[in-house]
């Protein structure tokens, strides 16, 4: 056999095992990762607590908020609570009206108002009323009304929150200041002797005091008070009268007003009468006809004035007559127009110191595709604007009665033809906004307000039938129109008695044609209040026959 097939012999290789580290060894390698895990809770474990630790502040903070809101919210509730209570209370209790709680009255009875918002009133519920004399005229007082002693009734209208004072009293109470209040009782109670009877009928406390004075005369009540009541419309805005940005009044009539009765006018004790003091009145006008002096606000009256003059505002325009006839103010102000129609039930109008012509106004592109004619631009239909109960209106419904044809509701005329409807405004500044909107075709309007450039005069409502009866029968006075003081007289005297009182008599004689005023200081007013004005009046003062 060859030598290369001979058998191999295996050699026999013993492998030595891996050498085994020493036990310190592994229990080192245990102790780290023992610290490493122990050292990681423990870090944990603080950010972990550190974490707890500010929500659990924040959680405080949280709560004490909560508190707060809480108690803030009690406090509220309690406030509400409270204001209910007084709300409920004041609810109950009845409130004399705003004018009814210092009243001046001329006559022998007057009527007092009161507030009331309980919803069964009149229905449930009547009045009581307290009556007391503060003891002006006590000498004249019999029963029941002794000086100081109350007296108390049942209200003549419970249903409408008013009472004529007196209601059974022989129809009348003597002159002097009294003290009024009232208390809701249910309806058919009967006042009784006892008092504390009567107070357990009475479903509310009683209501504040107010108060009313009663004069016998216009002149006594000017001459105890030192005072003239002068009413006047605000709110149209216009240079007669206006209140300025800081509340004070001004205009041409107001700064007349105030020259004619605090320096025109004397009220002597010893005659206890009024007249026109011409020396005075020369001197204040010779130290006060300047633009400066009579454009600025009135002074406080001083106690050496004879008479002051208190304002009186009528809120609505269509109020003033009204309010001269129930004696409220002694005279009117503010581009009243002398009517000899509204010379009646204690109205007399003053000499006229100022003229102006009332014109039919429309925006100027239609004036001028109209040619300025009033015919031309009533072709079709025209909404036309008036200030209610005025002049102007009563013009315009002559104008619909007379001349044109018109719809208009308030004189209960239809017309298939209608070429104008009328729109009537409680005040200029009201129906000056719907004539620049557009709401308005045009407007009939003393040219004393006018101002805009853009409003157009439309000729022909002189030529008119209307105009003629509105000047012969309405005005019924020489000079056409024009402005004048409307001054409260006695109504139960004649017309030509009634000329000859006091207040209506110096302001006669202080408007004549010879008088300071006409003479130098009405000039001096048409020059302040429209000279250089947008205006295209032409200021005529001065007093027509």
């Amino acid at each position: 056999m060859p030598p290369l097939l001979r058998p191999t012999k295996w050699l026999r290789v013993r492998v030595a095992p891996p050498a085994q580290p020493p036990r310190s060894a592994n229990f080192i390698d245990v102790l780290v990762l023992v610290m490493i895990l122990v050292t990681g809770i423990l870090v944990g474990s603080v950010f972990y607590v550190s974490s707890l630790s500010s929500q659990v502040v924040n959680n405080e903070d949280q709560a004490r908020s909560l508190r707060e809101q809480v108690a803030t919210l009690q406090e509220q509730l309690s406030d509400t609570l409270a204001a209910n209570q007084l709300d409920a209370a004041e609810t109950s209790v009845p409130h004399p009206t705003i004018q009814d709680r210092d009243s001046q009255t001329v006559g022998d009875h007057t009527n007092v108002g009161w507030t009331y918002p309980n919803q069964v009133s009149g229905k449930y519920i009547n009045f009581e009323l307290e009556l007391v004399n503060l003891g002006i005229d006590c000498d004249e007082l019999t029963e029941p009304l002794k000086c100081g002693d109350p007296i108390r009734f049942i209200t003549s209208d419970g249903i409408n929150h008013t009472s004529r004072i007196p209601t059974e009293l022989k129809g009348k109470i003597p002159a002097g200041t009294y003290a009024w209040r009232v208390a809701p009782v249910p309806t058919g109670t009967v006042i009784g002797e006892d008092a504390d009877k009567d107070d357990l009928n009475r479903l509310s406390d009683w209501s504040n005091f107010g108060s009313f004075t009663i004069h016998r005369s216009l002149l006594e009540r000017i001459r105890a008070t030192r005072v003239v009541r002068v009413g006047t419309n605000l709110e149209q805005d216009t240079r007669f009268s206006r209140r300025q940005h800081d509340g004070n009044a001004v205009g041409f009539d107001i700064s007349l007003i105030y020259a004619l009765i605090e320096n025109c006018l004397d009220a002597p004790r010893a005659t206890l009468s009024l007249s026109f003091d011409r020396a005075k009145c020369a001197d204040f006008v010779k130290m006060h006809s300047t633009p400066e002096a009579v454009a600025s606000p009135p002074a406080s009256c001083s106690t050496s004035t004879p008479l002051c003059v208190k304002l009186v505002p009528i809120q609505k325009w269509r109020d003033w007559q009204s309010a001269l006839k129930r004696k409220e103010i002694d005279l009117f102000i503010g581009a009243v127009t002398a009517a000899s129609f509204r010379e009646r039930s204690g109205i007399l109008f003053t000499p006229g110191y100022l003229k102006y012509e009332t014109h039919l106004y429309g925006h100027a592109l239609d004036a001028v595709a109209a040619h300025f004619e009033m015919q031309s631009w009533l072709t079709t239909k025209r909404e036309v604007g008036v200030i209610e109960s005025s002049t102007n209106e009563y013009l315009l419904d002559q104008l619909c009665l007379r001349d044109l044809s018109c719809d208009d509701s308030t004189l209960k005329k239809k017309s298939l033809d209608v070429r104008l409807h009328k729109h009537t405004f409680s005040s200029f500044p009201a129906m000056e906004h719907a004539m620049d909107r557009g709401e308005v075709d045009g407007v009939i309007i003393d040219e004393t307000f006018v101002d805009h450039d853009d409003w157009k005069v439309l000729h022909g409502i002189q030529t008119t039938a209307a105009w003629k009866y509105y000047i012969e029968n309405y005005l019924g006075t020489p000079g056409g129109e024009k402005v004048a003081i409307a001054v409260a007289v006695e109504q139960d005297r004649s017309h030509e008695a009634q000329r000859h009182d006091d207040l209506y008599s110096a302001l006669r004689e202080a408007l004549s044609q010879d008088s300071p005023i006409t003479t130098h200081y009405l000039p001096v007013l048409c020059k302040t209040f429209w000279e250089g004005a947008s205006s295209n009046f032409s200021c005529k003062s001065g007093p027509t026959p």
